[in-house]
């Protein structure tokens, strides 16, 4: 097949894949791509994976994989990274982890993936790539912080909102947003606070998080007192509204359990 002819078919499976909801279209055209005996290269195999990652399909992401490894791509950053998302939505995290044993070259995609899908080992994975020399960037730190929050890890939940500081990815929304609700679960309220006042310009996810998070802590007029200003400042959704409804709920609760 004519150099061309493989543009043109990778253009279509990476069409089809990119929607998301096409992944049964993506692979059917992946299948007819090996009958043809088409000389694959990485953006078929990445595109594929990825299809079968939509349709949860592991059977034959795992022939594919297979397949892989005997075109010589088994060990490719940019297919081993899709590998890693594709096992973890079918929950086979273990198989995710052997494909990363396997990795030439990591690269900023390949560990902040295995960040966000290894709970367990976030923190040294986190200190892994540091000494491989990858750079971070504001996707690594949304993963590692919320491997945190799961493990409830309040000192590497301090240092990782140092590092933040120091390296700018404070200013990165997300980052923030999730740093709040961290603090919150760790009845930290007073540092989340702490974190919001830091924001330059608040988003309605930021409102909504120190919302949740007065909620969480017990501090139901806080929650209120807030949500008036973000209503003040035309920055309120559903989710404000949950959260305000959440903060209300428990003022009852705790009325109703002291008689008030």
């Amino acid at each position: 097949m004519a150099n061309e002819d493989l543009v043109s078919w990778n253009a279509i499976l990476s069409g089809y894949s990119q929607e998301g909801n096409h992944g049964l279209e993506a692979i059917f055209v992946f299948i007819e791509m090996v009958g043809e005996g088409m000389g694959l290269d990485h953006v078929p195999f990445t595109s594929a994976v990825s299809a079968c990652g939509h349709e949860m399909n592991l059977e034959l992401g795992k022939q594919i994989h297979v397949l892989t490894i005997k075109s010589g791509y088994g060990s490719h950053v940019s297919v081993c990274n899709v590998f890693f998302s594709t096992y973890s939505k079918c929950e086979v995290t273990e198989d995710a982890k052997v494909v990363f044993q396997c990795v030439n070259d990591f690269n900023v995609v390949s560990w902040t993936t295995m960040i966000s899908i290894d709970e367990e080992d976030a923190i040294s994975l986190f200190n892994e790539m540091r000494l491989d020399g990858v750079y971070p960037n504001d996707v690594t730190f949304v993963g590692l912080i919320h491997a945190i929050s799961i493990r409830k890890l309040v000192e590497e939940g301090e240092m990782i909102h140092g590092f933040c500081i120091k390296t700018g990815f404070l200013s990165k929304h997300n980052v923030c947003n999730s740093l709040i609700t961290v603090y919150a679960k760790f009845d930290s309220i007073h540092d989340s606070i702490k974190v919001f006042e830091e924001l330059n310009c608040r988003e309605i996810i930021s409102w909504n998080a120190l919302i949740s998070g007065y909620a969480q802590n017990g501090l139901c007029q806080d929650a209120l007192k807030t949500f008036l200003v973000a209503t003040m400042e035309s920055k309120s959704n559903n989710y404000t509204f949950g959260s305000v409804l959440s903060a209300i709920g428990d003022a009852q609760d705790i009325s109703l359990k002291y008689g008030q």
